[in-house]
């Protein structure tokens, strides 16, 4: 990430995080609670999975992960304050300031997570280093802004050129080229007219749009091979 960059989205953070709201990226706790609902579902079987929350902002998930058992696991934020607070809440999470630099190069995880992280970055040189993180048989789970709906559209108006929501043509491209790649899907998160049990109407796995009128976000998994274990969630 460049420069410029880094430093709005930081200021962006360092700002909300001042707020003390629990959620970060979500317009209230109950999308925020589907959201991480679904991605632990994408996930599958934790127990023993060394795992990282890349932007883990609050560290709400990755508290989740260790507790349903996953063995070591890291998360990655740039707000200090935030992993500060983090460390003394959840002490069994091994917690790093920084950004894909910040982790150790030898370092492989069972399944990496990417929340609310791809739309703030140069996402196929993200995905790329990423991906060199990933364990053979891993996977990546990661939940992104869909460009094509029109609520996204007007975030990324508001926030310019540094809020970069991606489409499912642009994973498929990534997917499509990156080595290693076993299996790959995305699916999209859309809200309901009736929220009373749940903000989000989940669209099947698939890897062309399947729905008439574009989500909100979109999830992307991305399985590596040599796992000898089958990729669909």
């Amino acid at each position: 990430m460049d420069r410029s960059r880094t430093e709005y989205w930081k200021g962006h953070y360092d700002r909300l995080a001042d707020r003390g709201s629990p959620w970060l990226d979500y317009s209230n706790a109950r999308v925020q609670a589907q959201t991480h609902a679904l991605t632990l579902e994408a996930a599958g079987p934790l127990v023993g999975k060394s795992c990282l929350d890349f932007g883990c902002g609050r560290g709400q998930l990755a508290a989740c992960v260790s507790s349903l058992g996953a063995s070591p696991v890291t998360g990655v934020d740039f707000v200090d304050t935030m992993l500060q607070e983090n460390a003394v809440k959840v002490p069994a999470v091994h917690w790093l300031a920084g950004g894909v630099e910040a982790l150790p190069a030898p370092e492989r995880f069972d399944i990496v997570f990417l929340i609310e992280v791809l739309q703030y970055l140069p996402f196929r040189e993200t995905l790329r280093e990423i991906w060199r993180h990933v364990s053979p048989g891993g996977r990546i789970v990661a939940v992104v802004p869909h460009k094509d709906c029109p609520i996204v559209q007007r975030a990324a108006s508001r926030f310019g050129g540094y809020y970069l929501p991606l489409t499912v043509g642009e994973l498929a491209g990534w997917a499509g080229t990156e080595p290693g790649v076993a299996w790959w899907a995305a699916r999209g998160f859309a809200f309901r007219e009736d929220q009373t049990l749940a903000p989000y109407e989940v669209t099947p796995w698939c890897r062309e749009p399947v729905w008439s009128s574009p989500p909100n976000r979109l999830q992307f998994v991305a399985v590596r091979d040599g796992g000898g274990e089958s990729g669909a969630p």
